[in-house]
């Protein structure tokens, strides 16, 4: 017999829970239109990408014109995604990747025309990138070096040899950390060591002499001309970029030690909300405020340094503060209710925090609300639970309205979100099975919120 199901019970979301909806909606407004942008940004930079690929095999297999034409396009339409880069952001990554691919096309570029890897591009291309293109470009001049020694131009193989000996021993002078640009300054030394090795093949077998009439031949042994004395690498440019990441890895270093004060605080401040201590819990977290400030106003000078992996992950966790602060004002509020971003214009909550961080903050809010809900559930207050359960749903249906403008850090977020509320839907049901038992308290045992943080002195 087929039984008509009843309808899902309302929570009650659009009263209580109304002015963070309406904030997500206009939250997720902003992110759909910057996500629309890096997606012509990324459209136009992966193109360059592609056309700086073309104009290294055209340069490779001889084909001078067309390299040149392919590197001229893929400038355009790199200079075309500008606009969608942002300084800090890890959103969108392609930029990053076409811009070193063409630096890596007009340095090799330049080495066949002048024997040099070529001066440093304009400013657009920060150190990493130009750093990057450089070291991909040797990987090119030892591809070309091995055709060069395969015709006998033994003059065009040292030549080779003595750019990438030249960049490898300007490379030597960084202090490189785990990561990408450690990996390809790696990669140099073996480039530069096969060179060595092709060279000496070379003179142990010098090549046969050209037979009569064979100008081909002939062309191939002096391909390889004199040219003018210059720098092989633009040293100036890379004492510039060695300094610039000298003082960018001293201030890494000093935000990642800054990082733990204020999260020790913050994490403090959760514990303190979580036994119903809310004046310790208020003192703690604006001592973490007050020391992110601090922080915050450190790390702008350096935007990049939210890129680097080990240091964003450290400036994530700043929005322990942000949970805390978060619960907090959910406490305070009877049923509950989540602080807007940017509300009572706090440090951590305002403008400085990115909309990542305030999602991830609210996210984390919930994992709180999770545990508060198993108190009150020990003491058979199902009301409190049902509050808990409705501010979790609120943030996930918060989370959803959000769709593909979702910043991509929230992806790790949305599995613990989903089991907390399935917890609080368990935790009712198991409430309500008590209370048909008949054994409930007359009056549930409930917490007094804590007082609001005080403001400074």
């Amino acid at each position: 017999m087929c039984v008509l199901p009843s309808a899902p019970r309302a929570l009650g979301l659009a009263r209580r829970h109304a002015p963070f909806l309406a904030h997500i909606e206009d939250l997720a407004a902003s992110l759909r239109e910057a996500r629309a942008g890096r997606e012509a940004s990324g459209k136009a930079a992966r193109a360059a990408q592609d056309l700086a690929t073309l104009a290294i095999h055209r340069r490779q297999i001889g084909d001078a014109d067309g390299a040149a034409t392919a590197l001229s396009a893929a400038a355009d339409d790199l200079g075309a995604s500008l606009h969608g880069r942002v300084d800090g952001s890890d959103e969108e990554p392609t930029f990053s990747t076409a811009a070193q691919q063409l630096i890596a096309a007009e340095t090799f570029d330049a080495f066949l025309r002048t024997g040099t890897l070529g001066a440093r591009p304009s400013s657009t291309y920060t150190d990493e990138e130009w750093l990057g293109g450089l070291i991909a470009a040797t990987h090119e001049v030892g591809r070309y070096a091995g055709l060069a020694a395969t015709a006998g131009d033994v003059r065009s193989v040292e030549g080779a040899a003595a750019v990438v000996g030249a960049l490898h021993e300007g490379l030597m002078n960084f202090d490189f950390r785990n990561g990408s640009l450690r990996r390809g300054f790696d990669s140099v030394k073996y480039v530069e060591r096969r060179l060595e090795d092709t060279l000496y093949e070379l003179k142990l077998f010098p090549p046969p002499p050209p037979a009569a009439g064979d100008a081909s031949a002939a062309e191939a042994a002096s391909a390889g001309t004199a040219v003018a004395p210059l720098a092989l690498v633009d040293g100036a440019g890379l004492d510039a970029a060695r300094a610039a990441y000298a003082t960018l890895d001293a201030a890494r270093e000093e935000v990642i030690k800054k990082c733990r004060e204020p999260q020790k605080q913050a994490k403090q401040a959760i514990y303190a909300l979580q036994r119903g201590d809310g004046a310790a819990g208020g003192r703690q977290i604006e001592a973490a405020r007050k020391l992110a400030r601090l922080l915050l106003a450190e790390v702008k000078p350096h935007p990049t340094l939210r890129q680097q992996a080990a240091l964003k992950g450290m400036l994530e966790e700043l929005a322990e503060a942000c949970p805390a602060a978060l619960f907090q004002h959910w406490l305070a509020i009877p049923g509950g209710a989540v602080l807007l971003r940017g509300d009572e214009a706090p440090a951590l909550l305002g403008d400085e925090l990115s909309p990542s961080e305030y999602l991830g903050g609210v996210c984390d809010l919930v994992g709180e609300i999770g545990r508060f809900a198993v108190r009150r559930a020990a003491d058979r207050d199902a009301a409190a639970v049902q509050d808990a359960l409705s501010t979790a749903v609120a943030v996930q249906a918060a989370l959803l309205s959000l769709g593909h403008a979702a910043p991509r850090a929230l992806q790790k977020k949305a599995e613990p979100l989903r089991t907390a509320v399935r917890k609080m839907e368990t935790l009712l049901y198991e409430l309500s099975l008590v209370e048909r038992s008949g054994r409930v308290r007359a009056e549930p045992v409930r917490e007094e919120p804590p007082p609001p943080p005080q403001p400074d002195e």
